[in-house]
């Protein structure tokens, strides 16, 4: 009933159950887009640690590298969340090594931002259906607009399947609803961008912005390590398919790591 052997490309972890007194690590790598909408694919790095503790009275605690979370179950297998994170900017030039993508060469970079959310969920053996919410704190601009408050709800189902004593899938389908200033922030296109790009102006609305999976395969290498073998995608809705740094509307990722919990 855990997502612990999958690493949050998809934003799993403040979505997913909380496992008292677990310590995880992970490491990977693999390829995915170089940016939501981009055609062209990039090695990308895959980093997990989290801690998890629990208390008698005051729900369960978990923090690591994808954030913070606050759990406390409200009444049969509903419960609630309070999150802490963080919403990831986006560079001009992209990639972590090597050769980077230069696509939105122009556009200026994008700064990061905390982020602070709730969430609902609700578990049904070994499902976990979940609403949360998740928005940027601070002032941020973007190509001389102001795009504070970034917010994006998500909807999505986790899933865990025991093969047999060493082999397991977990899942993780979704879809996020966007707020202006998101859209603005990831795919809108200002009017100084456009002179500074080749892309034309685009100021997107609100609405749904995409669909996704996610799919783990774990092997159980023997107690505390797993093999992990994840592949997934998106598939962009409304404005953000439509923004003009849009050249294809899905994205594929594919990842191989390793983790240790104990």
């Amino acid at each position: 009933m855990s997502f612990k052997h999958i690493a949050a490309t998809l934003p799993l972890i403040i979505s997913s159950p909380l496992m008292a007194g677990d310590i995880q690590f992970g490491l990977g790598l693999g390829m995915a887009s170089a940016y939501e909408g981009s055609n062209k694919y990039i090695v990308t790095p895959d980093v997990i640690a989290q801690y998890t503790a629990t208390t008698e009275s005051y729900g369960v605690f978990s923090i690591g590298t994808q954030g913070a979370k606050w759990q406390y179950n409200l009444f049969d297998n509903l419960n609630f969340g309070i999150i802490g994170s963080y919403m990831q900017g986006r560079k001009e030039e992209i990639g972590f090594a090597g050769n980077k993508n230069k696509d939105l060469k122009g556009m200026g970079d994008l700064k990061g931002a905390a982020a602070a959310g709730i969430e609902l969920n609700y578990v049904i053996n070994k499902n976990i259906v979940y609403i949360n919410s998740l928005t940027a704190l601070g002032n941020r601009e973007y190509g001389d607009i102001n795009v504070d408050n970034a917010t994006r709800i998500e909807f999505g189902i986790n899933s865990h399947f025991d093969l047999n004593n060493d082999w397991s899938i977990d899942s993780n389908i979704s879809t996020r609803y966007v707020n202006k200033n998101y859209n603005q922030a990831y795919f809108g296109v200002s009017h100084q961008q456009s002179l500074d790009t080749e892309f034309t102006e685009f100021i997107p609305k609100a609405g749904f912005k995409d669909v996704g999976a996610l799919f783990a395969i774990n092997y159980k290498i023997n107690n505390d390590f797993y093999l992990n073998f994840k592949n997934g995608g998106y598939y962009l809705l409304g404005d953000a398919a439509n923004s003009s740094i849009t050249q294809q509307k899905y994205g594929l990722i594919t990842i191989i790591g390793l983790s240790y919990s104990f």
